[in-house]
């Protein structure tokens, strides 16, 4: 089949061989040549063939047709012979597309025009969702992906499987962008990126930040194990297409967070479980992540642990102790001053603190 463009690569070779003042018409002229190669291809391909060697002709074909278009758009992409060859890998495209190789480079015509359409439709998209009250730092992830993706030499390369890739992703997120009805958009916007499958490790790991919150504050609650259950149920439900993907070298976004989950409960098991190889266990307080980390902050105000940084003496303290809900809390946590999380709680050990006041002035006074 790669035959078939000979004739075609000659007439090009010899039409950029001249100078501009010298460029002659070849005969048959390149149009008909492009007719004549997709026609005598079209006869090769329906006659009875090995699947691997007419997948290996038709992505040979592809990379030729590609890197002629790339020739003459060096030379003068104005030249009509250049918009002969675009429109024949254009039909090339839509009739063997289920053959090309995902990976397989673009034209450079082609990439550029992938990020004309991005540069033209993204903005506009982001605007729309940033209304819709989704996370911003998501976005952000959305429009450094585009930035990587449209930068030489960065992964992941762009190829192929991004001609038809962006414009879907691009279609999905203005449909969701121009939907007036009141939705949990929020949650739609990480499902859709989950079911096309957008496994840029920026947007992973902005959803494992807000997920390390949510399960830090649980810790903090003694709510953990509702907390994991919440996130199992919800990546239960959702579904990916593994044919498409932005990064195709990459494992599923999908993968990456049932991992982050699977990681969780382990890390969650190993601070909630007493450590058997202790002589003595900790000592479960009765209050809750909130209000042992402000007793902790209370007895280190007024000088009753030896002295120290605060963080080198959570690092003694915190495995030491566990909250109602037997949780261990992390040195990090526990030496962390978060006033406006803490406030809320403070009357509860306010009142205990006052009781232990009563204590001592009834016994010791």
């Amino acid at each position: 089949m790669i035959s078939t463009l000979t004739p075609l690569q000659d007439a090009v070779e010899q039409q950029l061989s001249g100078s501009v003042g010298t460029l002659t018409k070849p005969s048959p002229p390149i149009d008909g040549l492009c007719a004549q190669a997709l026609s005598e291809m079209a006869s090769i391909y329906r006659q009875p063939h090995n699947h691997d060697t007419i997948v290996q002709d038709i992505n040979q074909c592809y990379v030729s047709i590609n890197l002629m278009l790339d020739m003459f758009g060096l030379y003068n992409p104005a030249h009509p012979y250049f918009q002969s060859i675009d429109t024949m890998l254009s039909r090339f495209e839509l009739r063997y597309r289920h053959y090309i190789q995902p990976g397989t480079t673009l034209s450079l015509h082609r990439q550029e025009q992938l990020k004309k359409e991005v540069a033209r439709r993204l903005p506009q998209i982001t605007g729309k969702l940033i209304q819709k009250k989704i996370n911003t730092a998501y976005l952000d992830e959305l429009s450094y992906a585009m930035d990587s993706l449209f930068n030489s030499g960065k992964m992941p390369e762009l190829c192929y499987a991004h001609l038809s890739y962006l414009p879907k992703l691009l279609d999905a997120l203005k449909n969701m962008a121009d939907d007036v009805r009141d939705k949990a958009w929020a949650d739609r916007y990480i499902h859709l990126m989950i079911r096309f499958n957008f496994n840029h490790m920026g947007f992973f790991n902005r959803w494992k930040d807000e997920q390390d919150q949510l399960f830090e504050a649980a810790l903090l609650e003694g709510t953990i194990a509702d907390e994991l259950i919440r996130l199992e149920a919800q990546l239960k439900q959702y579904s990916t297409n593994t044919e498409m993907a932005f990064c195709l070298q990459d494992k599923p976004l999908l993968n990456h967070m049932s991992d982050y989950l699977s990681i969780q409960k382990k890390r969650i098991k190993q601070r909630v479980g007493i450590d058997e190889r202790t002589e003595q266990p900790p000592i479960t307080l009765q209050l809750n992540g909130h209000q042992t980390k402000l007793l902790f902050h209370t007895f280190y105000a007024v000088g009753l642990f030896p002295v120290g940084t605060k963080e080198e003496i959570a690092k003694t303290v915190a495995p030491n102790i566990r909250t109602a809900a037997d949780i261990q809390l992390s040195a990090q946590s526990l030496s962390k001053y978060d006033r406006e999380k803490m406030i809320n709680h403070a009357p509860y050990l306010i009142r205990k603190v006052k009781l232990m006041l009563e204590f001592l002035e009834q016994n010791f006074k």
